[in-house]
C-alpha cells in the first residue's frame, strides 16, 4: 500500500472512530438529558435541571450522576483546549514538518491539509460562535465539536512519518485529548441536535480533505495525463486556474468572517466585549499563519517533481513518437508511470 492509499485508510479510521465515539455520546445524552442538568445547583440527594426549583428523579438508571459529571469534565482541561485552540495541533505540525527534514512531498501535503483546514475554520468559526444569537430557545450548535474536529482534520490526513519523535508524541497525546473532549462534550453538555451541527460542519471538511487523498492515490486514467504534464503551457494554465480557484476561497472566507465578527460586535453587550476581543486577536493569529503559507507554485519542487520534469524533458527531446502514441491512448500507462499522478492542492 502506498502512501497516499495508506493516509486515505487512516484518515478513515480517524473519521469513522470520532463518528461512532460522538454518536454513542449523542444517544446517551439523548436518552438522560444530561445537558439539562443544573451542575451548579443539584447535590447527591437532588437532582435539579436548569430553571427549576424542583428536585427531579433520573429518567435511566445508568445516567451519569451531576457529581461524576464534574468529575468526568475537568475545568482546566477545557481551558486549556479552549484558551489554546487549534494552534495547539497547527502549529507543531507546520513547525514539526518544516524543520522535520522531511522536506518535499511531505512538507507540502501538510501546508495544504493546513490551508484547508484554516480556510474552512476562519469561514465558519464566527458563525458557529454567534449562532445562539438567533437560534430560538438559545439553540447552540456545538462550537467545541467543530472546533476540535477541524483541529484533528490536519492531524488525521497529512504524512506524519517525517516528523521528530517528540511532536508526533506530542500531537499524539494531545489528539487524544481532544477526542476525549469530543465526547465528553457530546455527551454531557450538548444536546443531540447540537452535537449533529457542529459534526455536520466539520465532517464536510473532513470529506473533503479525504478527497485530495483520494485524488492522490488513485492512478491517473486519462490517455493525455502525462502529456499535459510534460506541457509547459498546460502546467502554467492549471496552475493559474488553481491560484484563482484559491483566490476566490480566501476572498469568500474573508467577507463572511468579517461580517460575521462586525455583526456580533455590533449586537454584542458591553461584558462581552474582553471576550469578543480575544477571539478577534486569536483569528488574527489564524490569519497570519494562512497567509504565511506558501502556495503550491511557490513551494520548492519535490524530488519526485524535478524527477518527473526530467523525465518530460528527456521524453519530449528524445522520444516524439512516444509522446504521440500517449495522445492517442497506446502511452499513457508509460507515462504515467514515469511522471506520477496529479496531486490535490487546497490553493
Amino acid at each position: 500500500m502506498g502512501q497516499p492509499q495508506a493516509l486515505l485508510a487512516a484518515s478513515t479510521v480517524w473519521l469513522s472512530g470520532w463518528s461512532l465515539g460522538l454518536f454513542a455520546a449523542a444517544l446517551w445524552e439523548g436518552i438522560c438529558a444530561h445537558s439539562a442538568y443544573d451542575l451548579r445547583r443539584s447535590t447527591p440527594d437532588c437532582l435539579r435541571h436548569k430553571g427549576s426549583e424542583v428536585c427531579a428523579e433520573f429518567s435511566v438508571a445508568w445516567c451519569a450522576a451531576p457529581a461524576s459529571i464534574l468529575s468526568l469534565s475537568p475545568r482546566w482541561l477545557g481551558d486549556a483546549a479552549g484558551m489554546g485552540g487549534p494552534l495547539l495541533t497547527w502549529l507543531p505540525l507546520l513547525l514539526g514538518s518544516s524543520s522535520g527534514g522531511g522536506g518535499g512531498r511531505s512538507e507540502g501535503e501538510v501546508r495544504e491539509a493546513l490551508r484547508l483546514a484554516l480556510t474552512w475554520y476562519l469561514a465558519l468559526i464566527g458563525p458557529v460562535r454567534h449562532a445562539h444569537r438567533l437560534m430560538p430557545a438559545r439553540w447552540d450548535p456545538s462550537g467545541h465539536i467543530f472546533v476540535y474536529g477541524a483541529q484533528l482534520a490536519p492531524y488525521a490526513h497529512a504524512p506524519l512519518a517525517h516528523l521528530s519523535l517528540p511532536v508526533r508524541g506530542w500531537l499524539a497525546g494531545w489528539a487524544a485529548v481532544l477526542l476525549y473532549l469530543s465526547v465528553q462534550t457530546a455527551a454531557f453538555f450538548h444536546t443531540p441536535g447540537e452535537t449533529a451541527a457542529g459534526f455536520a460542519l466539520v465532517a464536510a471538511l473532513w470529506l473533503a480533505c479525504a478527497g485530495c487523498g483520494a485524488n492522490a492515490a488513485e492512478p491517473d486514467t486519462e490517455p493525455a495525463a502525462g502529456l499535459r504534464l510534460l506541457s509547459p503551457h498546460g502546467h502554467v494554465a492549471r496552475e493559474s486556474a488553481r491560484l484563482a480557484v484559491g483566490a476566490r476561497a480566501l476572498a469568500t472566507t474573508a467577507v463572511v468572517w468579517a461580517g460575521s465578527t462586525a455583526a456580533a460586535w455590533m449586537g454584542s453587550a458591553a461584558p462581552e466585549a474582553g471576550t469578543l476581543l480575544g477571539q478577534l486577536g486569536y483569528d488574527g493569529v489564524l490569519w497570519l499563519v494562512l497567509l504565511s503559507l506558501p502556495s503550491a507554485t511557490q513551494a520548492a519542487p519535490s524530488r519526485r517533481e524535478m524527477a518527473a520534469a526530467a523525465d518530460g524533458a528527456a521524453l519530449t527531446a528524445a522520444e516524439p513518437s512516444l509522446l504521440a502514441a500517449a495522445a492517442a491512448g497506446g502511452g499513457g500507462g508509460a507515462l504515467r508511470n514515469r511522471v506520477g499522478p496529479l496531486s490535490c492542492s487546497a490553493s
